[in-house]
């Protein structure tokens, strides 16, 4: 049994080992007939893109991405990011908590 401020690791997609940490921050009760809730709470970082080739294709993305706010990438890095839907646009560190919370 977990307890509050406990954390687990999910692994989300086993071919790219995706690890996220899942931090409790409170546990509730329910009697046998309510329906369990999970609620996202706040996290930290961006998703990475679908099939971007696990944490190392992510990595590279990044990369790239600095890359591309000197102006200095050749024709395939900037395949590769729009391939992968990463754009000016694009934020690693920001994460849309409202639709986190709309998924779970």
């Amino acid at each position: 049994m977990l307890n509050t401020n406990q954390a687990c690791t999910l692994e989300y997609d086993l071919g790219d080992s995706w690890e996220h940490e899942v931090k409790l921050s409170s546990i509730k009760e329910y009697a046998s007939d309510e329906c369990r809730q999970i609620k996202f709470i706040g996290g930290k970082c961006a998703c990475p893109p679908e099939d971007c080739g696990g944490v190392w294709g992510y990595e590279n993305l990044i990369s790239l991405w600095n890359k591309s706010k000197d102006d200095s990438l050749d024709d395939y890095e900037k395949e590769e990011l729009e391939w992968a839907g990463v754009d000016e646009e694009f934020d690693p560190e920001y994460i849309d908590t409202e639709n986190c919370k709309e998924i779970v």
